[in-house]
């Protein structure tokens, strides 16, 4: 908008509302350095010719006819008003455009939060919880820039970085069914998280994947790196200790190059065992784990989403471990550093009947 004319005092005219704001600030200027100066013979005893010349430098701009201090200042203010509206108003229309296009109402705040709090919100319940990003934990090995799908879909490590991996790979269990895992080798699939077993979430009974050792086996015969994970519904550490040795036990047979998991997710069940641990117990639960495959010579990781890292576990306790970190979008979300990206839950790979989750490797896969 145009800043519009107004009338000197005095029948003197101002030419824009920046001259007024220029000029004003020239006569509150003016005022400061005289305030300076009085300071500065009080205190070094200067001439007193010094100071009657800056109160008349003061007076001659005064008399210039220019709009007063508290004037300017009421421009401002309505200048300022105007702006806040103007804001809103675009404000409200990149809502309606984001809804439009789909977007949900936690995309959106996600977006603000990060842009102007740097802060990362969880959603759970019905519920938002806000947690300011910690500058004291590690941070992300790579810029969220640097990630993007090509055209099929498929993340790429977009950097320069030499010691970032970027390779395919997916997790699969049961669901995924008889898979041919000389397609999956055929089809760019470099590395693969095989689930050993889960506990169940109401009784607590253990249980081996029906498929895991079809996959462990089909997966090193074709050459492609191996990790494996066990679905935790542990409610204390014994549990906990329970479930790593079954996974240890299960991979005797076995060389696996890549982690042991310990898979921290909050139950869907109403019923869980679990729904009523505190943030303390949780995190005890995935240290005894990860200890006990650490003394079995493996590299223990935790795998989680934002509710499990950032308000069911306690990150700072966790710093020293690997992470497996599930976000489903085009950008990572997570600014800690994590060691594997699960980007995508619906993908595609020859070999397999149905959909598969994908990830990236975000460091060397021989680290």
């Amino acid at each position: 908008m145009s800043p519009e004319r107004r009338k000197k005092k005095k029948g003197a005219g101002i030419g824009s509302f920046v001259a007024i704001l220029f000029l004003s600030t020239i006569a509150f200027l003016a005022l400061i350095f005289c305030v300076f100066l009085l300071i500065r013979i009080d205190g070094m005893q200067s001439d007193e010719e010094e100071l009657k010349e800056s109160v008349q430098k003061l007076h001659e701009i005064e008399e210039e006819g220019y709009i007063s201090e508290a004037e300017a200042l009421k421009l401002i203010e309505e200048e300022h008003e105007r702006t806040e509206r103007e804001t809103t108003v675009k404000f409200v229309d990149w809502v309606r455009n984001q809804l439009l296009e789909g977007n949900s109402t936690k995309w959106m705040l996600r977006n603000l939060y990060r842009t102007f709090s740097n802060e990362l919100i969880v959603e759970s319940n019905g519920g938002y919880f806000f947690f300011p990003v910690r500058a004291d934990f590690k941070q992300a090995l790579i810029d969220p820039s640097e990630l993007s799908p090509d055209d099929d879909g498929l993340m790429q490590y977009r950097g320069s970085d030499p010691q970032i991996d970027g390779r395919l790979g997916i997790d699969v269990s049961r669901f995924q069914g008889k898979i041919d895992w000389e397609k999956v080798a055929a089809d760019g699939v470099s590395f693969a998280f095989i689930r050993v077993g889960f506990r169940g979430s109401s009784e607590g009974k253990l249980n081996e994947d029906p498929q895991f050792v079809s996959n462990i086996e089909g997966a090193l015969e074709n050459g492609i790196a191996v990790g494996v994970y066990f679905y935790t519904q542990a409610i204390n550490e014994e549990e906990a200790l329970e479930e790593a040795d079954f996974v240890i036990q299960a991979l005797e047979p076995y060389e696996i190059s890549l982690p042991v998991v310990f898979d921290f997710e909050s139950a869907d069940s109403d019923e869980a065992r679990t729904n009523s641990l505190t943030q303390e117990q949780n995190t005890d639960h995935v240290l005894a784990f990860c200890s006990r495959i650490a003394e079995a010579g493996y590299q223990p990781m935790v795998y989680g989403n934002l509710k499990s890292f950032l308000l069911l576990l306690d990150m700072e306790r966790l710093e020293h471990l690997k992470k497996w970190f599930a976000f489903y979008d085009t950008k990572q979300y997570f600014p800690y550093e994590y060691s594997y990206w699960q980007y995508y839950d619906k993908g595609r790979v020859d070999g397999i009947e149905g959909d598969v989750d994908l990830n990236i490797c975000i460091e060397d896969l021989g680290r």
